[in-house]
C-alpha cells in the first residue's frame, strides 16, 4: 500500500523543524550589553521549547497514519537562509551582458558574476553556482528573445540589440486609416 501524502509531508515538516531545532543556539545576532545577551538567550530558549512541542505534536500525528513510525530514522534537513533576493543573479547577468563588448561564455559570465554581485574571495563550488546561474538567466533570456547564443566551442551569449524607436513604431499595425 502507498505511503499517505499527509504522513510524507508531515515527515518532511518533521524533518525541516529538526534541522532548524539543531542550528537555533547557531543564530548570530550583533547584541550589546548583558542584559541583551541574556533577553536573547531566554528567546532562543523559549523558541526551542515551542520547536520541541512542534515536534512531539507532529510525531503523534504522523503516528496516527503509521503507527510504527520511528522519529530517529528521520534525518535532518536544514535550510540556509538566502544572502541575496530573488531575482538578483537575473538582473546582475542582463547587467554584465548589457556591460560586454563581445558575446561570452557561461563560465565568463561567473566570472563577471563575482565582481557584479560583489562577492570577495569566491570559491570553486561558488563559481560552479554562479556558472549554474548565469546558464540558467541565458536559457530563460533566449526563451524570451532576449538574448543571442553564438555558436561554437564554448557556446556563447550576447544581449539582442533593441529596436530602435522608429524601426518599433514602423512595424506597429496603422489604426485603419
Amino acid at each position: 500500500m502507498a505511503r499517505p501524502i499527509a504522513a510524507t509531508q508531515l515527515e518532511n515538516k518533521y524533518a525541516r523543524l529538526m534541522g532548524a531545532y539543531l542550528v537555533i543556539d547557531h543564530e548570530v545576532e550583533p547584541v550589546v550589553g548583558m542584559p541583551a545577551i541574556i533577553e536573547k538567550q531566554l528567546e532562543i530558549e523559549n523558541r526551542k521549547k515551542k520547536m520541541l512541542a512542534d515536534l512531539r505534536a507532529m510525531a503523534i500525528v504522523i503516528r496516527q497514519f503509521e503507527p510504527d513510525w520511528n522519529h530517529e530514522a528521520v534525518k535532518p534537513i536544514h535550510t540556509r537562509p538566502r544572502h541575496r533576493k530573488f531575482g538578483d543573479g537575473a538582473k546582475a547577468t542582463y547587467r554584465v551582458l548589457r556591460k560586454a563588448t563581445e558575446p561570452l561564455s557561461q563560465w565568463s559570465i561567473a566570472k563577471a558574476l563575482v565582481h557584479e554581485l560583489g562577492i570577495t574571495d569566491p570559491g570553486e563550488r561558488t563559481l560552479y553556482q554562479l556558472s549554474s546561474v548565469a546558464y540558467g538567466n541565458c536559457r530563460r533570456g533566449l526563451e524570451r528573445g532576449m538574448i543571442e547564443r553564438h555558436e561554437g566551442k564554448p557556446i556563447k551569449y550576447s544581449l539582442k540589440p533593441r529596436p530602435s524607436r522608429a524601426t518599433a513604431a514602423s512595424s506597429r499595425p496603422s489604426a485603419g486609416i
